[in-house]
């Protein structure tokens, strides 16, 4: 892929994010690189599992924290599986 088609998707996403007041700002371009890689380098792509993703986090925080896999709780549900 071209380096410079990157830089100006990479550009156009952090523009677009800007614009975003419901979504969380601050991401640095490696995360949104992430994305775009993630999503083939299509953009409309990006957007979409960028917000997905953080909707997915907003709505389910115990899957990102508390994961230690030792605690009690953690046990019980190995065991029970």
């Amino acid at each position: 892929m071209d380096p410079h088609l990157i830089e100006e998707q990479m550009e156009e996403f952090s523009e677009w994010l800007k614009d975003q007041h419901d979504l969380p700002q601050g991401f640095d371009k490696i995360n949104l690189v992430w994305y775009l890689k993630a999503s083939e380098f299509n953009l409309e792509a990006a957007q979409k599992l960028f917000r997905n993703s953080i909707t997915l986090r907003d709505k389910n925080p115990q899957i990102f924290t508390q994961r230690d896999p030792a605690s009690p709780e953690m046990q019980t549900l190995i065991k029970a599986v």
